[in-house]
């Protein structure tokens, strides 16, 4: 190793180490250039996902809105039908109100009604009795008649209206 001069050793030497120290560089350049490309594609998707969550969060809002809009929609819908609800309620009760007065004048007039036919037909019986009382009486006295003109004379027999 004598054989070789100073000079050249170190040049050898420090062509070596500027190798090297090309060799690291270019190996720093490619770490830098892959932290680059990965700082880029992490900043797409940071932006991406401030989007997204941007949109999220107006969807939510809107979706809120929406909500509070129908639950007071839903709440004047559910007082409506309450009313209603309470005007059938009441129409009800009228209606059986006027139905229970109306069974009470049919069940009086049915009662009436009754008591005329009841009525009539006593009348009618007592008329038939007393007409079939009266023709037994007209046929008795039919009957009694020539025998009484034997023995009445006359002029003593009377008729009365």
């Amino acid at each position: 190793m004598d054989s070789v001069p100073l000079f050249e050793r170190e040049h050898r030497n420090d062509s070596q180490l500027v190798q090297r120290l090309q060799n690291e560089l270019a190996d720093a350049k490619r770490f830098v250039e892959a932290q680059a490309r990965r700082q880029n594609d992490l900043e797409y998707v940071n932006e991406d996902l401030e989007r997204r969550l941007e949109q999220e969060a107006l969807d939510r809002i809107t979706l809120d809105a929406q909500k509070a809009e129908d639950e007071k929609r839903w709440q004047q819908e559910k007082a409506a039908l309450q009313e209603q609800l309470k005007s059938w309620e009441a129409r009800f009760e009228e209606e059986t109100r006027r139905r229970s007065m109306a069974e009470e004048r049919l069940r009086r007039a049915e009662k009436e009604l009754y008591r005329m036919h009841q009525k009539k037909y006593d009348i009618e019986k007592q008329v038939r009795r007393e007409e079939s009382e009266k023709r037994k009486h007209e046929a008795v006295i039919v009957r009694s008649l020539p025998s009484a003109r034997r023995v009445l004379a006359p002029d003593q027999v009377r008729f009365y209206p």
